[in-house]
Parts: C-alpha cells; structure tokens; sequence
C-alpha cells in the first residue's frame, strides 16, 4: 500500500526528506499542520501546494491541523516583507479567519468521521503569556544568530526604515 509520502513524490510535492525515519512514521495516523497568515481574509495561490500536501495527508487518515497566525497577524513578521506592516485586532484576525477556513474547505474536510481538519489560532495561546512568561519560557530557546542570519533580516535591519522590537520578537 502507497504511503502518503509515495503520493506526494508522485505527484512532485516532495522530492527529499530530512529524516528517513519520517518514511515508517506516516504509516500510522500522525498530525502534520501548516501556517497561514491572517493579514487577508482570503489566502494567495502560493499557498495551494501546501494546501495539497494537507489535503493529502488527510486522505490518507492523518489528522490535519491549519495555524493561523494571530499573535503574529497582530504583531508583525519580517519575513519577506520590506517594511513593518500595519498591526492587525484581534477582531480583524478573527474576520480573517472566517474567510481564510472558507478557503481552506474547499480543499480539506473539516467534518471528515475520523481525521477531520481543525485551524487553529496560535493567539489562543501565545495572547496569555505575560512578556516576562514568554522571555522566560520561549525566549531562552532562541538563538539571536539565526534570526540575524537570515536575509530578509539583515535586509531590514540595514534599510532606512529598519526593524521594531516587536517585530524582530
């Protein structure tokens, strides 16, 4: 019997893994999820090959969990972006996501019997941690060199219009 893994390089959406053990891992129901941001309320097509790979991996029985990004959707994210982008509330996050899970059935099966789909905000818990929780608790676990490192970083960092702290964060 095809994995789901055999599928997906069928199909051109995986050509090589990290980890061989990932091959006996998929055999059984495992969760896999995927990002989305929420700065629109519709997503992009650059986010259909990640939204086949679920789809695919919930035909195969995996559990499928779709992150939106509302801490970050109220923050900001320099990934890729030239400048800082306008801060979003909470109530614009959660319109967003109306629209973005409308996208995401068209393709995934939030009432499938046993592997239905969930998004799932990641405000939900990152809102409730206090800025001396998180600096505490996640901050100790990030090393400043490999966001400093990245391109879209120090492409940020060394324009006129630089990098918040919160952004950055």
């Amino acid at each position: 019997m095809k994995t789901v893994l055999d599928i997906l390089r069928e199909r051109g959406l995986v050509e090589a893994i990290t980890d061989p053990a990932l091959e006996t891992v998929v055999r059984k129901p495992t969760v896999v999820y995927a990002g989305f941001d929420p700065s629109s309320d519709s997503l992009q097509i650059g986010n259909f090959v990640t939204i086949m790979t679920l789809a695919h991996f919930q035909r195969q029985g995996h559990p499928v969990l779709a992150i939106a990004g509302g801490a970050t959707g109220m923050i900001g994210d320099p990934s890729g972006k030239s400048s800082e982008r306008n801060f979003l509330s909470a109530d614009e996050v959660e319109h967003n996501l109306i629209g973005i899970r409308e996208n995401l059935s068209r393709f995934l099966d939030f009432d499938h019997p046993t592997a239905p789909a969930r998004i799932i905000n990641n405000n939900d818990w990152l809102g409730k941690f206090s800025i001396v929780d998180f600096l505490r608790e996640a901050g100790t676990h990030f090393r400043m060199g490999a966001m400093l490192g990245r391109e879209s970083v120090r492409t940020r960092l060394n324009s006129a219009s630089g990098m918040s702290y919160a952004e950055f964060s």
